[in-house]
């Protein structure tokens, strides 16, 4: 027996609806998280001897891909529901990829000291904005019209 196109794009719609809304219950603490382990890597690059940063660096951006498809999702899911927050979370995005895309221009010219301004300087406290809309996020994931 075949199940209909509609319901299962519908169920594996609300399975990324559920993982999105409890993502969104502890999507603060991650980030600040993030911002901490940003600082971590920003002052250990700042070192002569710079290798442990460096191991540090690919586990955090894979923490970080994992908070940034949460802010998609969720920017996804706002959009029809909640204009504000939806454009709220897009300049939040983009503007983290913008620092991120720094990040690895300077590691692709051996610039490590630029790499540890910007983890330490411009990318720990850009993730730490998600603070001044993580209400009105959370809020908007877990209301009616975003069922």
């Amino acid at each position: 027996m075949q199940v209909p196109y509609e319901r299962c794009h519908d169920a594996v719609l609300s399975k990324h609806c559920q993982f999105v809304r409890t993502a969104s219950t502890i999507a603060s603490s991650s980030v600040d998280e993030l911002a901490r382990s940003s600082v971590r890597i920003g002052r250990e690059l700042a070192h002569p001897d710079a290798r442990l940063a460096l191991g540090r660096v690919h586990p955090f951006a894979e923490r970080l891909h994992h908070f940034l498809t949460y802010i998609a999702l969720a920017e996804h899911m706002l959009g029809s529901t909640d204009a504000h927050a939806g454009l709220s979370l897009g300049g939040y995005r983009i503007r983290l990829f913008r620092i991120v895309d720094d990040i690895a221009l300077a590691f692709n010219q051996g610039e490590v000291k630029a790499a540890s301004v910007l983890f330490g300087r411009r990318l720990a406290p850009s993730l730490l904005d998600y603070r001044s809309i993580a209400d009105t996020v959370t809020q908007g994931l877990w209301s009616e019209r975003a069922a």
